[in-house]
């Protein structure tokens, strides 16, 4: 891991946001928090993140919302959009943008696990272990 790998974590509950923030600084990444749509929005008009890290449910939008608006910023940056758990649809849009998507509760070892993965290039681990999932 590269000490200057920059995330953007968002979520609306803000237990779930400081409980990620937190697991992935301790982890040694520079994480920012964000706790609405319009934050994450704003922050990425500024910054460059190497993972964007956004729960489905964002409301009033939702975090696939969120990942097109970065891809148009900033397309090489990764995205993981945890979800409990995706339906199909949702599940075939989130893949169809190149992102990775992780069911909900999140465990914190499977979180860095995949943040890890995402981050390395190692993309087709993430969809094998993916699809061997339901809801996933």
């Amino acid at each position: 891991m590269e000490l200057k790998t920059k995330i953007l974590a968002v979520d609306c509950a803000e237990y779930t946001l400081d409980s990620v923030v937190g697991l992935l600084r301790s982890a040694g990444y520079t994480v920012t928090g964000a706790g609405t749509f319009e934050a994450a929005r704003r922050l990425l008009k500024t910054n460059r993140y190497d993972l964007l890290i956004t729960t489905l449910r964002l409301l009033p939008y939702n975090g696939l919302h969120l990942v097109i608006h970065n891809q148009a910023l900033h397309p090489e940056t990764k995205a993981i959009v945890l979800a409990d758990p995706p339906d199909l649809g949702q599940d075939v849009e989130i893949r169809r943008l190149g992102a990775h998507c992780l069911k909900t509760p999140v465990d914190p070892d499977r979180l860095l696990a995949q943040v890890r993965t995402v981050l390395d290039g190692r993309a087709s681990q993430v969809e094998r272990r993916c699809k061997s999932e339901i809801g996933c």
